[in-house]
């Protein structure tokens, strides 16, 4: 039995698992700090460094950020057809790091400035904190079982039909009582899963209880017009108050408002982030062929692209129209003469009305693979049984 134990083990695959979640922690943490701390600076950089106008500087950072996030779907293809994931994941992270070395440079040495004038991780199958809950339970329940290390062969140890043999652990012996059966006709159903899974734990019963991708989807959208809400708020507020204090004509001014008016347009803004941007590339993940799984969660980049393309147009076009008849343009380089508050207001319904048109689109699109999976799971048999 211990032979055949170690070769099961042997079978299994070492890397991944928690041990990695550091790691890819680590790595997206400081990749947004990068790319946050970078975009909002790079319109102050461009107008003292290079003479920019607001309206061209925020144009060329909606370029540049359509760019970079359209060339990732070549890499994609790349990586699926040719070369793979990892090796294209090195390449592209040398490409980043070379970039912003290159960026670098031209704020450090002045010779570097042209002069002019302007992994995948799989789905989880179940809930760890509340399978170690009921470990634990389970373990607290029985811990008037004594038994020795001697005694194991006469221990039976409750596990699926289909999952690995595995031989219980020394250490931390007292949670292998969790998984003891101690009466198979009680702690067992006629199908072998566990009858009271806070007394045996090795499963987790009960029908999956998070949201639906479309609908992660849609509340991210919300999240991002009430961004969009507040930040209008916070800027109206924010140029009555400079005038006020008769900054009108001083644009750099430092006005006498707390940074915590922003915390609710932060806070909105990162729920929008969290909510969409994980469910949009889950829903092109499952709903795209395993072969173009590099693709499809790149198609996000391709919708970033396009949304800065036409961010940039909405910007001209405001700039044009709010500037007729002699007017101070709405996105002015003088902020406290401009009205950057409508312009904030006018994103906000826009991002209400992207609103509406998704609520069409999930619908003529009908349900996705997850759903229609928990919907066979759920005529299969009353509760859904996972292991954890």
């Amino acid at each position: 039995m211990e032979s055949a134990s170690e070769a099961l083990l042997s079978n299994r695959n070492p890397n991944g698992g928690l041990k990695t979640l550091p790691f890819i922690i680590a790595n997206e943490a400081f990749e947004r700090v990068a790319s946050f701390g970078l975009l909002p600076n790079m319109i102050f950089y461009l107008k003292k460094r290079y003479n920019m106008e607001t309206t061209t500087a925020t144009n060329l950072i909606l370029f540049w950020t359509a760019a970079t996030n359209i060339v990732p779907v070549i890499g994609a293809i790349v990586a699926d057809s040719y070369v793979g994931r990892y090796p294209m994941i090195g390449f592209g992270s040398i490409a980043s790091l070379l970039g912003m070395i290159l960026l670098w440079l031209t704020t450090i040495f002045p010779e570097a400035t042209k002069p002019t004038t302007y992994q995948l991780m799989e789905k989880p199958s179940s809930n760890l904190l509340i399978g170690l809950v009921q470990v634990i339970v389970a373990s607290y329940k029985y811990r008037h079982l004594n038994i020795s290390s001697q005694a194991t062969d006469d221990v039976m140890y409750h596990r699926r039909k289909d999952s690995n043999f595995l031989m219980p652990s020394d250490k931390l012996r007292f949670l292998n009582k969790a998984c003891i059966i101690r009466n198979p006709e009680l702690d067992l159903t006629l199908d072998g899963n566990a009858s009271n899974p806070w007394s045996l734990s090795s499963k987790i019963r009960g029908k999956p209880s998070h949201l639906n991708t479309k609908l992660r989807m849609g509340i991210g959208i919300i999240f991002s017009s009430l961004s969009m809400a507040s930040w209008a708020i916070v800027e109206s507020v924010r140029r009555q108050r400079a005038i006020k204090e008769g900054f009108s004509d001083d644009p750099e001014a430092v006005v006498d408002i707390s940074a915590m008016w922003l915390l609710p347009h932060l806070v909105m803004d990162g729920l929008a982030e969290a909510f969409y941007a994980v469910a949009v590339k889950e829903f092109f993940y499952t709903e795209f062929p395993k072969t173009m799984s590099s693709i499809a969660i790149n198609l996000i980049g391709v919708g970033t692209s396009v949304a800065n393309m036409v961010a940039s147009a909405i910007l001209n076009a405001v700039d044009c129209v709010s500037r007729n008849g002699g007017k101070e343009s709405w996105v002015s380089n003088n902020i406290n003469k401009g009205h950057y508050d409508y312009y904030f207001w006018l994103l906000a319904g826009l991002c209400m009305i992207n609103f509406i048109y998704y609520l069409g689109c999930s619908k003529s699109y009908g349900p996705c693979k997850s759903e229609l999976n928990n919907v066979f799971n759920g005529n299969k048999s009353d509760s859904e049984t996972e292991e954890y």
